[in-house]
């Protein structure tokens, strides 16, 4: 255990022998050290970083000290009590680093200040579809669905469904699902029909957008050449 040892006052370190023994008392105490903090990444607000017991407020990227100093050979423990979030971007951060050349997230006080990596990274979340009312069989039948520029190919069964695009999208980040092909045999229409827009912003969750698909309908028409009499009547079905 590192200490430091100092003589105490009235004692002097340095004087006379003058025909008798001399006693100087010293005192040790345990040596005391900073945990720091090097955050990079953030983007968001209101990220509060704790070690044990102790919570700071990280307003920014930099570094960051914990006020209250720890004995050598003392536990720390490193956490994130409230990640950032609103009005900013919505992020996770973690302790970063490969120990020993980097401290991990908890340990022990050995001789020195710690310094902890913190990197923040934005979060990503689903962009899905709901899917009402197809009424074909396979996947080459469905519809062909878009969120900005990546499409999937959706089986037209089941009839209700919900489909996840593979890219996630950032927080902050655009979104904007259309239907790039409506469902064949039977040729359909698909339309938004859900309270969630078309195109908007990613703001913390997954998006779900509703589409509704109905089958088209179709007027029959005959042409009728030469008719010269009456009473002509003509049925369908």
């Amino acid at each position: 255990m590192n200490q430091t040892c100092s003589v105490e006052a009235p004692s002097s370190a340095i004087g006379f022998v003058w025909g008798a023994d001399v006693t100087i008392q010293v005192i040790c105490s345990v040596s005391l050290y900073k945990v720091h903090l090097n955050v990079a990444g953030l983007a968001g607000n209101n990220l509060k970083i704790q070690n044990n017991s102790e919570q700071i407020a990280i307003p920014s990227n930099g570094i960051y000290s914990f006020p209250t100093e720890l004995a050598d050979l003392a536990a720390y423990s490193i956490g994130f009590p409230q990640q950032p979030g609103a009005p900013g971007l919505n992020q996770t951060c973690s302790v970063v680093g490969t120990p020993p050349i980097d401290p991990p997230a908890s340990g022990s006080i050995d001789g020195s200040d710690v310094t902890v990596s913190v990197h923040c990274s934005t979060n990503s979340y689903d962009v899905k579809v709901r899917l009402i009312g197809l009424a074909g069989a396979g996947t080459a039948t469905g519809p062909i669905l878009k969120n900005n520029s990546e499409q999937i190919l959706i089986p037209a069964s089941p009839s209700t469904a919900t489909y996840t695009f593979p890219t996630r999208v950032i927080d902050g980040g655009s979104y904007r699902v259309l239907v790039d092909q409506n469902p064949l045999d039977p040729n359909q229409s698909c339309s938004i029909s859900g309270s969630v827009p078309y195109q908007g912003t990613v703001s913390g969750s997954a998006v779900t957008v509703e589409y509704t698909c109905v089958t088209n309908s179709y007027f029959v028409k005959v042409n009728v050449t030469g008719l010269e009499g009456l009473g002509l009547k003509l049925t369908n079905n």
